[in-house]
């Protein structure tokens, strides 16, 4: 069943993208992004709601959810991974609609080429989809590296640029976005022994992860609107990404120093 959710779960993020970009290219993006704000709300209240009952369906046995407790404050690995995804989920759903307005005002791209590019975006996904299985789930640190990598893109996204590079870095970060996806599932779900505990621990950490995506979107949406100055917004991000990798390399190169 979970890796039917999953797949599922893939899919979507796959073809999201897609769908956004023929959008964009038939109705302009002004008007497409008032679709994507009222899709992405609407999607994150229902993600909420989804895994809120699974959780108070699974809460019934309080053992599990002691030991997950439990598991939580020994899993260096759990913790680590966890805080990562969260920032990289924070600073993705910052760039989301920064990126299609800085291509739009900024690149001067016309609708039609900022459809394309979050097509691209999406090509990108399902590419990574099928190139993750050549990806070791051994260690943290290859989540650090696709951070590292998502940071330079985005930092090549700020250089004035030639379109068709622009939208093969963007379509790059597409498969490293997935990467980190797949990297996430895969490598908790492997550190719970147990199918139920992992569930729980998943739908407890999406429930609250996207209150704080939601959050950060429209931080983002406010962004885009005061500024016209995205590049400067993405040089920030990236080296926000870099700082992290620094951060959490070191730290983890430590914790294995001591073991």
């Amino acid at each position: 069943m979970i890796r039917k959710t999953n797949s599922i779960e893939s899919f979507l993020s796959i073809i999201s993208p897609a769908l956004a970009g023929i959008i964009i290219q038939k109705i302009g993006y002004p008007n497409s992004l008032w679709i994507d704000v009222i899709t992405f709300v609407l999607g994150a209240f229902l993600y909420y709601l989804i895994s809120n009952k699974a959780s108070i369906i699974c809460e019934d046995n309080k053992k599990v959810v002691t030991e997950i407790k439990e598991f939580w404050k020994n899993s260096n690995d759990l913790k680590t991974l966890s805080y990562l995804y969260i920032i990289v989920a924070l600073i993705t759903n910052l760039e989301e609609p920064l990126v299609l307005s800085y291509f739009s005002i900024e690149r001067n791209f016309s609708d039609n080429q900022v459809g394309m590019a979050l097509s691209m975006f999406g090509i990108g996904m399902f590419l990574g989809s099928y190139l993750f299985k050549y990806i070791s789930l051994k260690r943290v640190n290859n989540f650090l590296f696709f951070m590292l990598a998502d940071s330079i893109f985005s930092f090549i996204l700020s250089l004035n640029l030639a379109k068709p590079i622009l939208i093969f870095c963007y379509t790059l970060q597409g498969i490293f976005a997935m990467f980190m996806i797949i990297f996430f599932k895969a490598f908790t779900q492997k550190l719970f022994s147990d199918t139920i505990e992992f569930s729980l621990f998943r739908n407890s950490f999406i429930r609250y992860t996207s209150i704080a995506t939601v959050i950060s979107y429209f931080i983002a949406i406010a962004i885009s609107m005061i500024t016209n100055n995205g590049s400067i917004i993405f040089r920030i991000m990236s080296l926000c990404e870099f700082l992290v990798f620094i951060y959490y390399y070191y730290y983890l190169k430590r914790l294995n120093n001591n073991k």
